[in-house]
């Protein structure tokens, strides 16, 4: 920028003469440039020719030497017909007068006096005219004070064509932003870059006209365009106040103590570190600031922020004379300060004329001066008034003994109450076990018995020892209390009694086609007079039996490892076949955890009566259509219902077989299934390897693919290796050509998992410092995790997050050590994404099962196979102890092949 040696007068109320009518179609007010470029024959370019708008100012404060202000975009779209630099590339800008729908006067722009390229402004010097009738150019008043937003305005549109007149459009201020499209706001030090209009869009060819306040009649804004690229806005302009920038402003001569050159050697030093003490950054420019060089200076300490970004320190420096501004903006500009952090940050040396030194703020104590009306002042006074007494010696000797204070107080009166009556509580109930104790023993053996009083020993036979003995206090456990607790809550309430809860089932072989026997589960053979020990369940739901904790069901215990519900067999009969169903006839189910789960009360809506089981494979005996186009082929069945194809949900409710208020179990001989349900046996498997595949191959290959998104190449972790799905997914992500790492409580399955599965290494989460130790067996060209896959939730995003990428994802598919996971603003800020996986659709389950059947994968089968379903209780105890390697299956259709 070069300043004008001259000065603009301040008109921000010009009189009639001088302001512009926008009541009247536009005369000569506003100048049309147009830029005029014949580029060198060998460009093989056409003629150029540039068209925008324009108007005067009355430089020098008349109008014998005016300047025309416009815009530079314009100009900067001749560049391509001007690359050649040659002479016979002849180029021209002419400034024309526009009046009345025709040109009066041409002009040439003799030179370009000064410019702001960042503000699209541009200042030519006219010569005199060329063509026409002579005229002196018409100057505009300019208002340096930018209007309020709903200030009305005026702008100039230019003809849509020659036969046409310009005409004036109509609008308001709408906002004005800064360089970076930030919200600025008028009257503070923001930098008012843009202004945005409503209503009054400029047309093409409009560019570099003014923008009239209709109240004044002065010029407030310079048009720029349509629409902003950046800020994406319509009506964009620049402040007029930007025009200032580049005159010698008499209005600012007598700030900064009265000395009129001395704001113009103010340069901002900013991106100082945050914490930057000040007499570091003085030490550090002593050489330039110091009181020789400077008249003022003012250091301005940044701000450190945990959440958000920190507030730069900056510096205010006032040289006295210009070579030592530019010694300090050569010597300084770009010195690179760094912290005990190791942040690094470079000083940055703004030359800043207009700039405002900021004052801290001080807030005024509002009860200043009023100490007067305080009324702690005015009893203060009022006792320095009093005349002071003797003192009582014996009234004082009296205050100083000790008073009896109450032994009894109404506090302690209510606890002694309270304990009292808990202790007759405990009495009465202990009594009242007691006898039902000793009836249950009369009528088992005949003898009575008190229970909680220990026999009477052998060398313990002296009247004082059997006396010890009877006035012994037997001890209950916790569980005992809550046991005698629901006992009396029932005899109470006789009508809160209901059936033990159910849990699942297993089942003998079956007989002929039209009678196929099917196991379900129920209430238990051999239930228990109390209920299992643990809080009894929540209150009675409409129908049904009633509910348990937290909605799962018919459960009167508290679920986990003490509740376990007992399973049985029973013959069914399988219906009549609609057109769509077959029979299949089951030789081999699989075991999954929610199997386990349902026994101890753990997964929600159980339900009495139906039959167990997700997994099945087998053969197909009958066909609903009578076509037999399936009968006699292999098949296994789709685990779950209503998730056909979405990507993202299923489609319907979405079900899982077995055990609970939903579609029947495969736990059976023979099962019911719609033909869109069953798939064909991959033919390399056999009935139990089918059998362990479905619902663990669709959970795997969903977290595996869809939302871990292993690809070949990345390092993968999955944890928990030994069960049916993260074997699976273990075995997908080979295949793929991935580094797959896996974790495990048990040194065996890491091996086998290593040396039969293709793992690359894997490490004992017991081992406090297994992240450590998994780093070190990462390759050294690829020293990160690219995905993990979880089953076990709880703080696995901790322990991994020192090892993945930023941006990796975390599939996380069941959460078998807690129901919950840490998710930190750090690992926001790595951008990790943590994604839940629940199965997948039947889709999913179809692509997974065609790429076994390319790769030839084999799924992990427990061995030894369980025979026959009546021996089910053997796989539940393999899931309980976590001793399987792969899925447990049984075989229900006679001797396993594995």
């Amino acid at each position: 920028m070069k300043e004008l040696q001259m000065g603009l007068s301040y008109e921000s109320t010009p009189d009639n003469d001088r302001a512009v009518n926008t009541k009247q179609t536009p005369s000569n007010e506003v100048l049309l440039i147009a830029h005029i470029a014949r580029p060198s024959p060998h460009l093989r370019l056409a003629d150029r020719i540039s068209i925008c708008a324009g108007f005067a100012v009355a430089a020098g404060e008349n109008d014998e030497s005016p300047l025309v202000v416009s815009c530079t975009h314009t100009l900067n779209s001749m560049k391509s017909a001007l690359s050649d630099t040659s002479t016979d590339t002849p180029s021209a800008t002419l400034i024309l007068t526009y009046d009345n729908g025709s040109i009066t006067d041409i002009r040439s722009a003799e030179s370009l006096e000064s410019c702001l390229p960042l503000n699209d402004i541009v200042f030519y010097k006219p010569s005199a005219t060329l063509f026409g009738k002579g005229q002196n150019l018409r100057t505009l008043p300019v208002n340096p004070y930018p209007p309020p937003p709903r200030a009305p305005v005026a702008v100039w549109l230019p003809p849509n064509t020659t036969m046409d007149a310009p005409e004036w459009t109509f609008g308001s201020i709408d906002r004005y932003t800064t360089p970076n499209a930030k919200l600025a706001q008028i009257g503070t030090y923001d930098h008012l870059a843009n202004v945005e209009i409503n209503d009054a869009i400029p047309r093409l060819g409009a560019s570099g006209s003014p923008i009239i306040e209709i109240e004044s009649g002065a010029v407030c804004a310079i048009v720029k365009g349509a629409i902003s690229t950046y800020p994406k806005s319509r009506g964009w302009a620049t402040p007029a106040e930007r025009v200032w920038e580049c005159f010698d402003l008499p209005g600012l001569k007598f700030r900064y103590n009265n000395n009129a050159n001395e704001h113009k050697l103010r340069v901002v030093v900013r991106k100082l570190p945050a914490n930057l003490p000040e007499e570091i950054f003085y030490s550090a420019v002593q050489t330039w600031v110091n009181s020789d060089t400077v008249s003022q200076s003012y250091y301005s300490k940044g701000k450190l922020r945990a959440a958000k970004e920190n507030i730069a320190s900056r510096a205010y420096i006032t040289f006295k004379e210009y070579a030592q501004l530019l010694s300090f903006h050569a010597g300084f500009d770009g010195h690179l300060f760094k912290d005990k952090q190791g942040r690094e940050s470079r000083a940055s040396i703004e030359f800043a004329p207009y700039q405002r030194t900021p004052q801290p703020k001080q807030k005024q104590d509002q009860r200043q001066g009023t100490i007067e009306e305080d009324p702690d002042f005015k009893s203060f006074l009022e006792l320095l008034e009093t005349t002071p007494t003797k003192p009582d010696f014996e009234a004082n000797l009296m205050a100083s003994r000790a008073v009896d204070k109450p032994k009894q107080t109404p506090l302690l009166a209510h606890l002694a109450i309270r304990r009292e009556k808990q202790k007759a509580k405990r009495e009465k109930a202990r009594a009242k076990s007691q006898r039902k104790a000793k009836e249950k023993s009369i009528a088992n053996n005949g003898t009575p018995s008190t229970p909680g009083v220990p026999s009477e020993p052998s060398g313990s036979n002296t009247p004082k020892d059997k006396q010890k003995n009877a006035n012994q206090r037997p001890k209950k456990t916790r569980g005992e209390k809550r046991a005698a607790k629901k006992v009396r809550d029932t005899e109470m309430q006789p009508e809160a009694q209901f059936k033990a809860p159910i849990t699942i089932l297993s089942r003998p072989d079956g007989g002929a086609t039209s009678s196929i026997p099917s196991s379900t589960p129920s209430p238990a053979l051999n239930p228990p007079r109390d209920p299992p020990k643990g809080p009894r369940g929540g209150a009675k739901p409409r129908g049904g039996l009633p509910r348990g904790p937290r909605g799962r069901g018919s459960t009167a215990a508290k679920p986990g490892l003490e509740t376990w519900y007992g399973t049985h067999l029973e013959e069914r009969t399988i219906g009549d076949l609609k057109p769509n169903e077959v029979v299949l006839k089951v030789n081999a189910v699989g075991f999954n955890h929610r199997d386990k789960w349902i026994r101890q009360g753990l997964y929600p809506g159980i339900k009495e009566g139906v039959t167990m089981g997700s997994d099945a494979a087998g053969v197909i005996i009958a066909d609903g259509d009578d076509k037999d186009t399936f009968v006699g082929k292999r098949y296994f069945v789709n685990p779950s219902r209503g998730w056909i194809e979405n990507k993202k949900h299923s489609e319907e409710p979405f079900i899982i077989l077995g055990g609970c208020d939903n579609a029947e179990g495969v736990f059976a001989t023979a099962v019911k299934v719609d033909k869109k349900y069953i798939l064909p046996t991959p033919e390399h498997l056999t009935d139990e390897q089918a059998a362990a595949w479905p619902l663990a191959a669709v959970t795997a290959w969903r977290a595996t693919f869809v939302k871990a998104q292993v690809e070949k190449g990345h390092n993968v972790l999955v944890t928990g290796i030994g069960g049916g799905v993260a074997l699976q997914a273990l075995q997908f992500a080979v295949a793929k050509g991935a580094n797959v790492y896996v974790t495990s409580g048990n040194s065996e399955k890491l091996q086998r998992a290593i040396k039969q599965f293709g793992a690359a290494g894997g490490v004992n989460y017991k081992d406090a410092d297994w992240p450590e130790q998994l780093k070190k067996q990462l390759p050294s060209d690829h020293v990160y995790l690219d995905a993990v896959i979880d089953s076990s939730g709880g703080d696995i995003v901790t322990k991994v997050n020192n090892l993945l990428q930023p941006g990796s994802p975390i599939a996380i598919y069941g959460m078998t050590s807690v129901p919950k996971t840490q998710f930190t603003m750090g690992d926001v800020i790595k951008n990790f994404e943590l994604k839940g996986s629940t199965m997948g659709s039947l889709k999913e389950l179809q692509e997974a099962t065609a790429f076994i059947s390319q790769h030839k994968l084999i799924p992990v089968v427990d061995q030894p196979v369980i025979q026959g379903l009546e021996n089910a209780e053997e796989g539940f105890q393999r899931l309980v102890k976590s001793s399987q390697m792969g899925s447990v299956v049984i075989s229900v259709g006679g001797e396993s092949k594995l």
